[in-house]
């Protein structure tokens, strides 16, 4: 209705009077609903978004580019069709805004923004893996072996996964990254199954003292152990005979 728009975009500076819970709360509600790219869209043009998300207001007038892709990916939540926790929402629609910033940054933004809104520690905590996280994609192939199913293992890689596959749909397409993840992540599952094949109790039986080398060897032996490099308890403490028992 004309009268209450206008008087929407003449007031909308008074909504910085709602608590931060509130407003959460409400675009939330916005977020989970199958409209949230119209809503993002009304926002805007209410002069609501800038007192209600100045972060992606900002980054709207710093780089246009920026609101575009906030709304390609509002659009592809809006037809996301499996349930996921609200962080998965909220680290679709403000990466691009966090995208303007350095890698080290996008973390403690993340969480900063998570603070301003009053999320819970969980909430804060995921939506902070996931913008930190998903860029990852992009180097799988270069990465380590060790260092790659590491980062499988961590817990909420799967839904990192799911985000990194609609993020990327919706923002430039390359799933390269993904796609070679999924082809050895069967395989990876089964190597974190795997028994320890040494225990700093071990080490001590070979007549080491505890220490911070300790940490550096269990490391060493597990690494080489989830590249397929040791297979048998034997095989690891000849490993350590041979490299760290002078």
């Amino acid at each position: 209705e004309e009268k209450t728009k206008s008087a929407i975009q003449e007031h909308a500076a008074l909504i910085r009077k709602v608590s931060a819970e509130r407003i959460r709360d409400e675009l939330e509600k916005i977020l989970s609903h199958h409209t949230c790219r119209n809503a993002m869209y009304e926002l805007e043009a209410l002069g609501l978004l800038e007192n209600v998300l100045p972060e992606i207001s900002v980054a709207k007038l710093q780089f246009r580019k920026t609101w575009e892709q906030t709304l390609r990916g509002l659009r592809a939540l809006s037809q996301y069709q499996r349930e996921e926790p609200i962080a998965f929402a909220w680290a679709l629609v403000m990466l691009p805004t966090f995208r303007l910033l350095s890698i080290e940054k996008r973390e403690e933004e993340a969480l900063a923004f998570g603070k301003r809104l009053k999320f819970s520690h969980e909430t804060a905590q995921v939506m902070a893996y996931l913008v930190r996280e998903t860029p990852k994609f992009r180097d799988a192939f270069s990465m380590r072996e060790a260092t790659l199913l590491r980062w499988m293992r961590e817990p909420h890689f799967e839904l990192l996964m799911r985000f990194h596959e609609l993020e990327a749909a919706a923002f430039d397409g390359n799933l390269a990254g993904l796609e070679f993840v999924k082809s050895i992540y069967p395989e990876a599952r089964r190597r974190f199954e795997m028994k320890a094949l040494i225990t700093g109790d071990d080490l001590v039986k070979l007549g080491m003292s505890p220490g911070r080398q300790f940490s550096e060897i269990l490391r060493s032996v597990e690494d080489l152990a989830l590249e397929g490099k040791l297979r048998s308890s034997d095989q690891a403490l000849e490993f350590v005979l041979q490299n760290y028992v002078k």
